[in-house]
């Protein structure tokens, strides 16, 4: 049985970069286009990859969040579907579902400045401690200061809402 000869590592390929990678060295430019090549072709005949990447496109400065996300669902092992805030929005209007209000835009999204209490937060109706998925179907818009309020109780179990 003879051997079967290994191909040689060619710079400008993938292999070559690979090479690289494993000797812990900067890859040459050829090997980096190699690289960008093979993604952009994997992105054309994986279509879901394109689905994740729009949440972030359309969200970029929170792009973290999406991933906290996702992480956050895959350790409860709950179900997870990649949505971005303005789908949220397309999809149940701009009311808070909570106080039934309309949610302003323009307040500040960050806790403590002024104005925060009517901005735009993402509420799980069922909360993902209760099994809760982290689907579009799940999740509705609500005012920062009402989803803090709700925590992780259902909607039927809020007190200050009878």
């Amino acid at each position: 049985m003879t051997r079967k000869k290994r191909q040689p590592v060619v710079c400008g390929t993938r292999s070559g970069y690979d090479k690289h990678y494993r000797k812990k060295e900067m890859p040459c430019d050829e090997c980096h286009k190699a690289l960008l090549d093979e993604w952009v072709e994997r992105r054309k005949t994986k279509p879901e990859i394109n689905i994740k990447r729009k949440a972030w496109r359309d969200d970029p400065e929170n792009k973290y969040k999406y991933q906290s996300r996702r992480t956050k669902a895959r350790e409860l092992g709950i179900e997870y579907d990649y949505h971005a805030d303005q789908d949220v929005i397309d999809k149940y209007g701009t009311k808070c579902h909570i106080c039934n209000e309309e949610i302003d835009f323009t307040a500040p999204r960050k806790v403590g400045i002024i104005g925060w209490q009517r901005s735009f937060h993402v509420d799980h109706v069922v909360p993902t401690s209760k099994n809760g998925s982290n689907t579009i179907d799940n999740v509705r818009p609500s005012h920062a200061e009402c989803n803090i309020r709700k925590n992780a109780t259902l909607m039927e179990d809020l007190w200050w809402k009878k």
